[in-house]
């Protein structure tokens, strides 16, 4: 759902003549851990993913990013950001980096996509929220995609499967087990 969504956004942008910065986890595994405990080293390890490096945004990239997304020249989507998150093994303070993306966005005057996982955003973010009061940012909308339900798996699997009702009915009541032996959240 979300990184199907961001991929999506990153396209719309593109043929909008918008230059996406696409931040997501695949990007990550060849970090080095100092490296990837900093969101703007990891905004900028982007370019390197998708070979197009930008040698000179090293060392100054929270300047590389700030004056990029002040004059239009990308927009940022960071997929994922519950996965950066984790993938810090505690280095790295949600609040901390939400904070610092939302004061680039300020700053910038920019939009940015955030994706984070629902059960992640209730345990990590929300406390902030009630802190902050984000609710009055102008600037800040939230989205929240609904859970994959039987309806949406029949029609996933009509369109996967074609003609093969056969093959529908079976994934269908797969999809129908798993979910009955987990969790709202789980299956968010």
């Amino acid at each position: 759902g979300k990184t199907h969504m961001s991929k999506y956004l990153a396209v719309e942008l593109a043929n909008r003549k918008s230059i996406p910065i696409y931040v997501h986890s695949e990007q990550w595994t060849k970090m080095q851990g100092d490296d990837l405990s900093s969101i703007w080293k990891t905004i900028v390890a982007s370019f390197r993913y998708f070979e197009a490096p930008i040698g000179w945004a090293e060392g100054v990239e929270r300047d590389f990013i700030s004056v990029s997304l002040s004059l239009g020249i990308f927009r940022l989507i960071f997929d994922g950001f519950d996965e950066f998150i984790l993938w810090n093994r505690g280095t790295v303070d949600p609040r901390d980096s939400l904070q610092e993306l939302l004061k680039l966005a300020d700053d910038t005057g920019t939009t940015l996509c955030i994706t984070s996982r629902t059960s992640f955003w209730r345990s990590e973010i929300v406390e902030l929220d009630e802190e902050q009061d984000f609710s009055s940012k102008q600037n800040l909308y939230q989205f929240t995609i609904c859970p994959f339900d039987i309806n949406h798996a029949r029609n996933y699997f009509k369109k996967r499967f074609g003609e093969e009702d056969a093959q529908v009915e079976t994934a269908v009541s797969l999809f129908g087990r798993l979910k009955q032996d987990s969790s709202n959240d789980a299956m968010s």
